[in-house]
């Protein structure tokens, strides 16, 4: 028998985001930071996955107010951008699709804002196939905490052992450690393949289709 849950991380594992993020950043950090020159394609890369506060936090040295405005900037600037052109990566809608015609329970566990991360399944076609989201503000402590994780098994009704982890960060792949649940690395949108596999996931994927195979 094979896994009965399966959790997905949403940016770059379900739908190909980080050119959007990167342009965002851009924009935001010349918007904001009056920064011409920020290298945001290395920066999103070395994030690891982490929420875009705490990004925000780290480019203005801890001052909040900055950081705050530059986290409004971005959004601004990446749910304009994010408007045309975007679509899952393939592959992922047939799989989606399998995994629910075989019982499966799906659900995404994303440190994105719910709002936008809902908006975006709906506008790719991708909610029909997703039965519940855990977002970075539904929670207290984002991923690789355990919390997120915990939630979106608790929503499905979903036993750890029963349930998979699938993400492009080592923030999918350690936080689903951390709940005890087993972990699988989305190889078709990971930055840094070498990075993430040298944490060690249990399982390894290069394309969607694969996913099928653990159910």
């Amino acid at each position: 028998m094979g896994f009965r849950c399966f959790l997905f991380d949403h940016d770059d594992t379900l739908l190909p985001t980080f050119e959007l993020r990167a342009r965002a950043l851009t924009a935001a950090a010349r918007e904001v930071l009056g920064d011409d020159r920020m290298d945001a394609a290395g920066i999103l890369a070395a994030s690891h996955g982490r929420t875009l506060e705490q990004m925000a936090d780290d480019l203005t040295a801890g001052d909040a107010a900055l950081a705050a405005r530059a986290v409004a900037a971005y959004r601004r600037h990446y749910y304009v951008l994010n408007r045309t052109g975007l679509a899952p990566f393939p592959g992922i809608p047939g799989a989606l699709r399998g995994l629910r015609e075989a019982g499966v329970r799906v659900g995404v566990v994303t440190s994105k804002l719910g709002s936008g991360a809902r908006d975006e399944l709906d506008r790719t076609g991708l909610a029909a196939h997703v039965e519940h989201l855990t977002a970075a503000d539904d929670v207290r402590t984002p991923k690789p905490a355990a919390e997120p994780f915990l939630r979106a098994m608790a929503a499905l009704d979903a036993r750890p052992e029963h349930t998979v982890m699938v993400g492009d960060t080592s923030a999918d792949i350690l936080g689903a450690r951390a709940a005890g649940v087993a972990s699988a690395a989305a190889l078709w949108g990971a930055r840094d393949r070498d990075a993430l596999l040298a944490l060690a996931p249990d399982h390894a994927l290069e394309t969607p289709q694969a996913l099928l195979a653990l159910a």
